[in-house]
């Protein structure tokens, strides 16, 4: 099981729109114990906060809340656009990237 964290509400909506599965929006940059008991379950915690010093911040802090309890990775959006400013195809893509291909040795 696998989550995307984001800030805020709009930002969730954009990213079960483009990905569907499991989203969760923080509410805001402030981060509770309510927030780390739900997420630590989770094998993979995808945070796609904002790319500003608030985002950066609350990365920080998820990363260091919930590394010992599951594999943590961030999304970076360009600065100053949020999930639900750019469209669906393009945050598809941000978020899934496509496999590397595979090489083979002869």
């Amino acid at each position: 099981h696998s989550v995307v964290v984001t800030e805020g509400a709009f930002n969730a909506l954009a990213v079960e729109r483009a990905i569907g599965g499991n989203v969760a929006a923080l509410g805001g940059s402030d981060i509770r114990e309510m927030h780390v008991a739900k997420l630590a379950p989770f094998k993979h915690v995808t945070i796609l906060s904002d790319s500003d010093k608030a985002g950066d911040e609350v990365a920080a802090s998820l990363f260091a809340m919930l590394g010992r309890h599951t594999r943590v990775t961030r999304v970076r959006l360009p600065d100053n656009v949020d999930a639900n400013d750019v469209s669906t195809s393009d945050l598809r893509d941000a978020l899934c990237p496509a496999p590397l291909p595979r090489t083979s040795s002869l």
